[in-house]
């Protein structure tokens, strides 16, 4: 798609791929407060043309929404050039090809949600057995993983993948 457009001399366009998936479970005293799955995605897509920057964003990856937010993001570049009074530019001695993912001894995403439910309670569970003295007690997991593919009409073609893990718990004790 990138390879049809006619940018014109120094045009640049870009399609960034984004995608958010979360996990986030929260047991209190036993019972399940919280367990929310999500997933979240999108394109963003920018257009350099003749000096000026047009944008646009499609929710549905497809083809066909694929090109009508390229010539959308053209068509708004277009419109502003003929007013831009500092024309921008893009370095093209950044392009880059690669990947960078993310590496686990156990993918999370491999983990089915119903274990790890299972495993927060069993943590939750734990702490109110440290003591009788436990009047609260709470488990917190949180997974987010965030990945991005960007493609440009410079070649640039990296895909990249980042993350956030954690578990937590609480305890409150009485007298």
């Amino acid at each position: 798609l990138l390879a049809k457009l006619e940018l014109g001399s120094g045009g640049f366009a870009d399609i960034r791929f984004q995608e958010l998936s979360s996990v986030s479970l929260q047991f209190q005293n036993g019972l399940a407060k919280e367990v929310t799955s999500t997933i979240v995605g999108g394109v963003a897509i920018r257009a350099l043309v003749q000096g000026a920057w047009g944008f646009s964003s499609v929710a549905e990856v497809s083809k066909k929404t694929l090109e009508e937010g390229l010539k959308s993001a053209v068509a708004m570049a277009k419109n502003a050039s003929e007013k831009v009074k500092t024309p921008r530019k893009i370095c093209d001695e950044y392009v880059n090809e690669g990947t960078a993912k993310l590496k686990f001894d156990v993918d999370p995403r491999d983990i089915s949600l119903e274990e790890k439910i299972q495993f927060t309670q069993n943590f939750e569970k734990s702490i109110r057995e440290v003591d009788e003295k436990i009047a609260r007690s709470a488990a917190n997991y949180i997974e987010t993983i965030n990945s991005e593919t960007i493609l440009s009409s410079y070649g640039t073609d990296v895909y990249t993948e980042s993350g956030v893990f954690r578990l937590s718990g609480v305890a409150t004790s009485r007298e």
